[in-house]
């Protein structure tokens, strides 16, 4: 297949020498060589290598906190923040130091271009879909050379020779046509990037119309919960209306260091919307464009804060994972009862009500309990729904049914967020619950967002938004983990 590198991936693709400096922030003498690259686990590294002397060895002892380094070259301008020390060495007798610096954020203009208006962007996204199918959208790849010979003669010196290869072609993109925007969605080829992962390209382009910084944040929120992946940004790039880079930006990836980048890339969708239900490419685009749009005109319920805890809940282990959703869901119910969608306000009575019952008692209790004042609180506000009983109340408002599934899997966080220890049957019935629970909240979300249908995580099956889990698939799984414990205890 035929790429282009610089519109297929972020721009530090293998290591970058930073060259031909004419101004930088680095008080260092003698620097032989700097360096920008990308480790194993795809954080970005700053490498100073120079020969040393006393004036250096003082300022690289500086360098010891975050710094942020500014360095203009011939050709480009970076900027790197939040850059901190992992490695210090020098040598002898070579008296030479060599510093690696780990760097949050890199910014990087092209001087010669860097002035031109903006026509492109695309950002880069680490932990993408696992099925390549979803893509149905064709590319076509081609590449054209233009040979020139000009030979030392009067006549026909110049020999312009134009070659062009045979086309290829690949389904590697989605084009979502939004209410007030469009975009591309397009899989990274796998050459790109690292070969642990599958990678994301979101395309935005002048003529479409691009949306502002925190719009195309809630963009990728709302996709990322459709594919079931925490997307991980690692980089952005803006181009001209030729596709001549301006500026471009890339990063580590944001997540806590205890974790796995690598395992969680392998890990399965978490899907809550089937993508081959009407499989005609215009069917799967439009739903998909329509729950996009509903996400980015909701404006009474701001669904990004529980969905942003949602995604982070894919990347940790399961025992943190159920507990997460609860929270999700204790968030959302919250959330919901101080929107106007709400019709009591998490009030199992209206306050006004509340307080003409209990007026004449107020005096004695407040005095019955003026020992206890924390206890006499909780009589003052026992208007309004709390703890189990506040999501009950919620779901109910939502008019959205539930069941055993959902029951037990809401009292199964209970367990880890208590400290609880989980025999073998309790760790397959955890693995289920959180499974179930992470449907329900997906049910809820797209309920919100007036979709119909969703995906059912414990079984694939695709269920109506108003039909609960089966608990009839529950019990056949919990007999089934019985007896193949048993089994193997025999």
């Amino acid at each position: 297949m035929k790429y282009l590198s610089k519109i297929e991936w972020e721009f530090l693709q293998e290591e970058k020498e930073i060259s031909f400096i004419e101004e930088t922030n680095l008080d260092l003498f003698e620097v032989t060589k700097i360096y920008l690259k990308r480790n194993e686990k795809y954080e970005i590294l700053l490498g100073i290598i120079g020969k040393v002397n006393q004036h250096d060895s003082e300022e690289i002892k500086k360098l010891n906190q975050p710094v942020d380094i500014h360095i203009k070259t011939k050709f480009h301008t970076y900027n790197l923040f939040s850059c901190h020390i992992i490695k210090d060495t020098m040598t002898y007798p070579q008296n030479e130091y060599n510093v690696v610096f780990k760097v949050q954020n890199v910014e990087r203009n092209i001087n010669k271009y860097s002035d031109n208006e903006e026509y492109f962007i695309k950002e880069w996204y680490l932990n993408s879909t696992q099925d390549s199918l979803i893509f149905k959208r064709g590319t076509s790849f081609n590449i054209k050379k233009e040979f020139i010979k000009t030979r030392d003669i009067s006549k026909n010196s110049e020999l312009n020779i134009l070659e062009e290869s045979m086309p290829d072609s690949i389904l590697d993109s989605l084009f979502l046509e939004l209410n007030d925007y469009s975009i591309l969605l397009q899989e990274v080829p796998q050459k790109f990037g690292p070969d642990w992962s599958k990678n994301l390209g979101i395309e935005y382009q002048k003529e479409l119309n691009i949306p502002p910084q925190d719009i195309r944040k809630k963009i990728v929120e709302i996709i990322s919960f459709l594919l079931g992946r925490f997307l991980i940004k690692i980089g952005e790039t803006h181009y001209d209306k030729d596709w001549n880079i301006i500026n471009d930006s890339c990063q580590s990836p944001l997540i806590p260091i205890q974790i796995d980048l690598k395992q969680i890339c392998k890990k399965s969708d978490r899907s809550c919307i089937d993508f081959y239900e009407g499989f005609p490419l215009p069917i799967v685009e439009k739903r998909i464009c329509y729950i996009i749009n509903n996400y980015l005109n909701e404006d009474k319920i701001d669904l990004s804060y529980v969905i942003h805890q949602l995604l982070l809940s894919m990347i940790v282990p399961v025992e943190a994972e159920i507990v997460m959703i609860g929270a999700c869901l204790d968030k959302l119910s919250e959330i919901w009862f101080k929107s106007s969608k709400s019709k009591s306000n998490g009030e199992l009575i209206e306050k006004k009500k509340f307080d003409e019952l209990i007026e004449e008692y107020v005096d004695n209790l407040k005095n019955s309990f003026k020992d206890y004042p924390k206890v006499f609180i909780k009589i003052e506000n026992a208007f309004q729904a709390s703890g189990k009983q506040k999501v009950d109340f919620f779901l109910e408002e939502l008019e959205l049914e539930t069941g055993d599934v959902e029951k037990d899997a809401r009292f199964y966080r209970n367990k880890p967020a208590h400290g609880h220890l989980l025999d073998d049957e309790g760790l397959f019935k955890l693995m289920y619950l959180t499974d179930a629970y992470r449907t329900l909240l997906n049910r809820i979300i797209l309920k919100i967002l007036n979709y119909e249908v969703y995906i059912d995580l414990t079984s694939g099956n695709i269920l109506s938004i108003d039909e609960k889990l089966s608990e009839e698939n529950y019990e056949n799984y919990v007999k089934m983990v019985k007896e193949h414990l048993n089994n193997d205890s025999t």
